[in-house]
């Protein structure tokens, strides 16, 4: 048997998660509750508004099966309530009605439901929504820990490098360390975000889809579009993981432009819709030695100083990823290179801080090697130090061209084989 609402205090949650059913039909509650049990679920029960917003607080459930139509205070009302209200705005509700009209659908979804099932439903359909949105709260909960930590994390690395390090080795460790942290935590920021959009397309587009489908073109739409949202979320997080698995620390022939086109796609996300990007990128660039992480951090600290000499306004970024030979006496000299070929990556552009004198110089001084210099850079500098030493690892060289309206930086790095 389900156990009672009274036994509360007593129930130990179950493996699968917390449901709270909020019906104001006893035989409808007791149905769920059996099947949900049965399914490794901890049911609860409210039979009103009122006790369900009582209950919910007390019990932080992982999902809410809210019906829509009960005295006194109505599912609609109810879930304002429960948006309204911090302790539980973001536990995930499943509307359950026999109003199954679209302007109830959107209006749910308006309100902040996540999901919308007609009454009579199938028990095995409930199960697997229900275990979808658990799935959803858990992914959206490990995120906002990560960022919480990694912004914690930062915090604290940036205080410790506050007070000066002796060694220039030991300072450019944390300050490696301290980047990769924060550009980490400005990512996550954006792909939640972008995350939460993608949920409520897919949930909007399946749900009327689902209960209003007659097979006219507009329904087949929604449906196109909810597959593309989705496919585009699952792809960001992996994105993400991927950036922060550790690695291998030996240097391996890698090709450079898949990196790219993967590290851009995630930094779009994250930068004022003023600011656009666009990229020359050749794709069948032959390897480099390196490792994945030197490019990740190289493409997001240029395109991110490039944001900041933007100053947040509009503005324009351009990538390029081209192979080229050098062989002539002259190129050698001025990239002092030996002849072969080479990868290179260019960023530009159009900052307020434009020009390839000025360029140069901000170049020069973030390449200086002495603590103090070091002390001295702002946090552009610091970016463009560790671009270099990544850089100078790879046997590689960073220099700059000069433009009229705007800065370029260079980097060409040496050909696997």
């Amino acid at each position: 048997m389900v156990k009672d609402q009274s036994a509360m205090e007593e129930i130990r949650p179950l493996e699968k998660g917390i449901v709270l059913i909020v019906d104001d039909n006893q035989s409808n509650r007791e149905m769920c509750g059996i099947n949900l049990e049965r399914e490794g679920f901890s049911p609860f029960f409210a039979r009103d508004g009122g006790e369900c917003l009582d209950v919910a607080k007390k019990i932080m459930p992982d999902v809410i099966l809210l019906d829509v139509v009960m005295p006194v205070m109505d599912g609609f009302e109810v879930l304002e309530k429960l948006r309204e209200d911090s302790a539980t705005s973001e536990i995930p509700v499943l509307m359950l009605t026999v109003k199954s009209e679209t302007k109830n659908i959107v209006k749910a979804l308006k309100l902040g439901a996540n999901d919308y099932l007609k009454k009579p439903f199938e028990m095995d359909e409930l199960i697997a929504r229900i275990e979808k949105l658990v799935g959803l709260k858990n992914i959206m909960s490990s995120l906002g820990e990560v960022s919480e930590n990694l912004r914690l994390r930062t915090g604290q690395l940036e205080s410790e490098l506050k007070k000066g390090l002796a060694e220039t080795s030991a300072l450019k460790k944390y300050l490696t360390h301290s980047q990769k942290m924060e550009a980490l935590a400005t990512l996550s920021k954006g792909i939640a975000h972008d995350f939460n959009n993608l949920l409520f397309l897919i949930m909007g587009y399946i749900d009327m889809t689902m209960f209003d489908f007659s097979g006219d073109p507009v329904s087949a739409d929604n449906l196109e579009k909810a597959m593309r949202a989705a496919k585009r979320a699952k792809h960001l997080l992996g994105r993400i993981v991927a950036f922060n698995a550790p690695e291998n620390r030996e240097l391996m022939p890698v090709k450079l432009q898949t990196i790219v086109v993967e590290t851009l796609e995630i930094i779009t996300s994250t930068l004022p819709s003023e600011i656009t990007i666009t990229t020359d990128i050749n794709m069948e660039c032959a390897s480099v030695m390196c490792l994945p992480s030197h490019i990740y951090q190289v493409i997001i600290t240029l395109c991110m100083n490039a944001c900041h000499a933007m100053q947040e306004k509009s503005g324009h970024i351009e990538v390029g990823l081209n192979e080229l030979e050098i062989s002539s006496a002259k190129g050698m000299k001025k990239l002092n290179l030996p002849p072969g070929k080479y990868i290179k990556l260019t960023v530009a552009d159009t900052g307020a801080d434009t020009g390839g004198e000025k360029a140069n110089v901000r170049l020069e001084k973030a390449c200086a090697s002495s603590p103090e210099a070091t002390q001295a850079r702002d946090g552009t500098e610091i970016g463009l130090m560790l671009v270099c030493d990544i850089v100078k690892k790879l046997n590689g060289v960073m220099t700059t061209e000069a433009g009229a309206d705007r800065t370029t930086y260079c980097i060409y790095l040496p050909v696997v084989g």
